[in-house]
């Protein structure tokens, strides 16, 4: 490809961009559009870093990219994004649901020949570099960002990580001359720690433009995107559910099926990802997720609902311990891999006798190759010993499984009980609880 003939191309498509800019952000590289003119829109970015598991349905975050989207609405431009980043379709949603148009920008390792996106509202940018940015700062960061902080007239960054590859685009893109002065704004983190506090000092010193938000609790009504008809609003009575200290009789009693709740990691099992990214939209989503808000929801739905991830067979399951309370707390720890905590102190406990009558079956330890001859009705209940040196066996874990949902209304008051880690925590949830609950420490 002739270099000066490519330049020429991406300057025009890029407005008064200089080909030495586009040098700088991109190299040599070919661009791919259902945009019939690029030179015909006015786009505003949105970037930002993450640095945990759905952090784009925060509250803060879902404020700054409402302002960002109202601001493009406002200014009759498009929103424009990576579709590989994480928060690309939480970005995707709020355009469709707000009407505001986008485009998102796809890095790819050669142009390719599937459908490009088309509708009413949203655009693609493919984007293949020839030859990638002269500029060592900027060769390890996402072309996607840095197409983005090049085609925008106004940048927007919702979250910039302390010494992270955005940060070096937002610094590269204050100073580049080339590029409008005063676009590069960046929203001021809720609860800043020193070095985030520090690397906000810094941009604004180079010239971005801090954006602060002044009351973090939503200052305007927004459109309720659920049903008036649904049973979430309604109100739970209390109950008279006793709160009383563990005793150890209880800590290691083998009469129990036991059941822990994690922290939420994305859409309840039984909500699916629109009504996620709606609730996040309607800036129900609060941070952090706990177990503790899990458990109090399943208290109240009176239900614990029923999923595959990581599980074999064709139907969903809860997952249960045979374990007595006291040694399965006891191993509590970490799962990298997964980005969460097994074995909190947060939980159901119910009679294995009742759960019996209620579908439960104990889990079948076997080898990999001996669960593939099962029939699929079987496959469910059964998990892997270990293979290989290294491999963690799960039968120390002694699990139980329920098909499919489980409906706690008809578990009676003396067949149960919920756990909590603290009494605080305990009295939280009395009045949602039907059975006793007992607080460990």
């Amino acid at each position: 490809m002739n270099t000066a003939k490519q330049y020429s191309a991406i300057d025009r498509s890029l407005k008064h961009r200089s080909p030495s800019s586009v040098e700088q952000w991109i190299g040599n590289a070919g661009f791919e559009s259902d945009l019939e003119d690029l030179t015909k829109e006015c786009f505003i970015g949105i970037v930002s870093s993450h640095s945990s598991r759905n952090q784009f349905a925060n509250a803060w975050w879902q404020r700054r990219m409402q302002a960002a989207l109202q601001l493009a609405k406002a200014r009759n431009a498009r929103t424009v994004f990576a579709a590989d980043s994480p928060f690309a379709e939480a970005i995707r949603h709020a355009c469709i649901r707000l009407s505001v148009r986008y485009v998102e920008i796809h890095a790819e390792e050669s142009f390719t020949k599937h459908p490009i996106l088309n509708n009413s509202l949203g655009r693609m940018v493919r984007i293949h570099s020839y030859r990638d940015s002269i500029d060592p700062s900027l060769v390890n960061t996402p072309i996607s960002d840095r197409a983005i902080a090049l085609l925008s007239e106004v940048l927007i960054a919702i979250y910039v990580r302390p010494n992270g590859k955005l940060s070096k685009i937002l610094e590269a893109r204050i100073l580049d001359s080339n590029l409008p002065p005063g676009s590069t704004w960046l929203a001021m983190h809720p609860k800043p720690s020193k070095s985030q506090r520090s690397l906000e000092q810094t941009l604004s010193n180079a010239g971005a433009i801090l954006w602060m938000f002044c009351d973090e609790l939503p200052s305007i009504t927004h459109v309720d995107l659920a049903s008036s008809w649904g049973c979430s609003g309604r109100t739970q009575p209390a109950t008279l559910a006793p709160v009383l200290k563990a005793m150890p009789s209880l800590l290691e009693s083998e009469d129990y099926l036991i059941h822990c709740t994690r922290s939420r990691q994305g859409p309840w099992p039984d909500q699916s990802i629109d009504g996620f990214l709606d609730e996040a939209l309607r800036l129900e989503v609060h941070e952090p997720s706990t177990p503790a808000r899990t458990l109090a929801r399943i208290l109240r739905l009176q239900r614990i609902n029923a999923t595959k991830h990581l599980k074999r067979g064709i139907f969903e399951t809860s997952c249960w311990s045979a374990c007595p309370l006291g040694e399965l707390l006891s191993r509590k720890s970490f799962q990298s891999h997964l980005g969460r905590w097994d074995w909190e102190p947060f939980g159901i406990a119910i009679r294995t006798r009742r759960l019996e009558e209620l579908g439960a079956k104990p889990v079948t330890y076997l080898l990999a190759s001996d669960i593939r001859k099962l029939s699929a009705a079987a496959i469910p209940y059964t998990q892997p010993v270990p293979s290989h040196d290294g491999d963690r066996d799960w039968r120390e874990e002694r699990e139980w499984r329920v098909a499919g949902d489980l409906r706690l209304h008809s578990v009676d008051f003396s067949d149960a009980f919920v756990f909590t880690p603290n009494q605080t925590t305990a009295m939280q949830m009395a009045p949602l609880s039907r059975w006793p609950v007992c607080f460990i420490e």
